[in-house]
């Protein structure tokens, strides 16, 4: 196998399969992701269509039509370049290659651009969307003399949690530390209010998401019951779906709770039966 596919290769053995064998599920999952991919290209001709019968457009729309005005009329692109002279970009992690594209296009005009990017290699996570983290490196090469900043103090976490965090990331060898010399990203907590506070980060696993709901619950409670108030206490979820089930829990063994998140109106029962009605 070349070398960028060991992911599906086991190293050592595991189970029944032993070094070098083939994994097969981790190959027929990529398969069928390429799959997937491949019917999606040859339907997008039929998707531009359609748009374009609906009079329709997307947001990779906008930015295409922008950067093919700017290539085919010089003085439209030297209007804006002329427009904004100074040019910061956010989240520079998260560029795509058209947004990228774009940006280049506005500050081609100068040897020396003024030019400020703000990123963080370690919050890539549009790459889905074709978001690319190589954008930063590759920018990094194009104006070798820009200058670096970098931003260790940290004040949102403690120090217990930012190394906890280290000892993970760092096992992602695309960290842009690996691949630029000189940057160090160890971080330091600066917030002193939370100095006090030594507390490591504890793992617990479980076997299905209601013995983690559970978990989470008795957890809540000895702590009540040893005197800590619920408005101390705080528990972080991805989806909405899962605070809902969790605060059944939470009922059940009468723990007061208060529930933070955006409520899709339009989903309510009870104004389905309204709309519903008025028809």
């Amino acid at each position: 196998f070349p070398s960028h596919d060991i992911e599906f290769i086991y190293k050592k053995k595991y189970k029944q399969f032993y070094a070098g064998d083939l994994k097969t599920e981790k190959l027929n999952e990529e398969k069928e992701r390429m799959g997937k991919l491949e019917a999606a290209v040859k339907e997008f001709e039929h998707y531009q269509q359609l748009m374009h019968e609906r009079r329709r457009y997307d947001f990779d729309d906008m930015i295409n039509w922008v950067i093919k005005a700017f290539q085919e009329n010089k003085n439209l692109l030297a209007q804006y370049q002329e427009q904004f002279q100074y040019v910061l970009v956010d989240e520079y992690q998260d560029t795509s290659g058209t947004q990228n594209k774009l940006v280049e296009l506005l500050i081609n005009y100068w040897d020396d651009p003024n030019i400020f990017v703000v990123g963080d290699d370690d919050q890539s996570i549009f790459r889905f969307q074709g978001a690319n983290v190589e954008n930063m490196p590759s920018f990094k090469k194009k104006y070798p003399d820009i200058k670096t900043i970098l931003l260790q103090d940290n004040y949102r976490s403690t120090q217990s949690i930012l190394d906890s965090a280290k000892s993970l990331i760092d096992r992602n060898n695309e960290r842009l530390i690996h691949h630029i010399e000189g940057l160090d990203k160890n971080l330091v907590a600066a917030n002193t209010s939370i100095q006090s506070n030594l507390q490591k980060p504890v793992i617990h696993a479980y076997r299905t998401p209601r013995e983690e709901m559970i978990g989470i619950t008795t957890a809540i409670d000895h702590l009540i019951q040893k005197g800590v108030e619920p408005r101390q206490i705080a528990v972080i979820y991805r989806e909405n779906l899962y605070g809902e089930e969790l605060a059944d829990f939470l009922k059940n063994k009468n723990i007061p709770y208060y529930s933070k998140r955006s409520i899709n109106l339009l989903s309510n029962t009870l104004v389905k039966k309204i709309i519903r009605s008025e028809e």
